[in-house]
């Protein structure tokens, strides 16, 4: 905790973090463009990696993106939250080698 409470130690960082929220809901044209283009990846091999704590996305998130990306692989770490890659970094390093592995041609 004291790396994410460092990087917000004076009112200027937090300046971020305070308008995160509304800059979010601002690029809802974006994001709904992000969406509209799936549909020229979603024959690509993909990684999912999902937090099973995560209380910003659900089970209906993820098996939407599984739905989207036929070939995929999920991993599901237990008591991981969004950022699976600080909340478990060597289960996410391991799970990113395993996938490689299985995919010479990208790994």
């Amino acid at each position: 905790m004291t790396q994410y409470r460092r990087a917000l130690d004076t009112p200027a960082r937090l300046q971020a973090s305070a308008v995160l929220p509304g800059r979010t809901l601002a690029g809802k044209a974006f994001f709904k463009e992000v969406e509209a283009g799936l549909a020229d990846v979603a024959h690509l091999p993909t990684l999912i990696m999902w937090g099973d704590a995560d209380i910003a996305f659900r089970p209906q998130e993820r098996e939407r993106l599984e739905a989207t990306f036929p070939d995929h692989r999920t991993v599901i770490v237990e008591g991981a939250g969004t950022y699976v890659e600080s909340d478990a970094s060597e289960e996410f390093v391991a799970a990113l080698r395993g996938w490689l592995e299985m995919r010479p041609e990208t790994g």
